[in-house]
């Protein structure tokens, strides 16, 4: 995942977190934003695979990292309602 790729998906991250937790103070605390962080990325990660010609790369530490070459993905995760599948 370039740099453009993940400040899109951190600020969509934050986005959702904000909305999911505002509606539900009684919960907000750090140890749940990190659990709802963590579904997040791993959800976008599964998206960019279906919304593009990305691959996934496993290395041996157990990382993963997401490599796309689509211009089409990039257009698609700046342009609001354009998907609709959001992460």
């Amino acid at each position: 995942m370039n740099e453009t790729q993940r400040a899109l998906m951190e600020g969509a991250r934050v986005a959702a977190s904000d909305e999911y937790f505002g509606a539900r103070p009684q919960i907000d605390t750090t140890d749940r934003r990190r659990v709802f962080e963590a579904g997040f990325d791993r959800a976008w990660k599964e998206m960019l695979a279906t919304q593009c010609d990305c691959t996934i790369v496993k290395h041996p530490d157990g990382s993963e990292d997401v490599r796309c070459g689509s211009d089409h993905m990039m257009r698609a995760l700046k342009t609001p309602n354009l998907n609709s599948t959001t992460p």
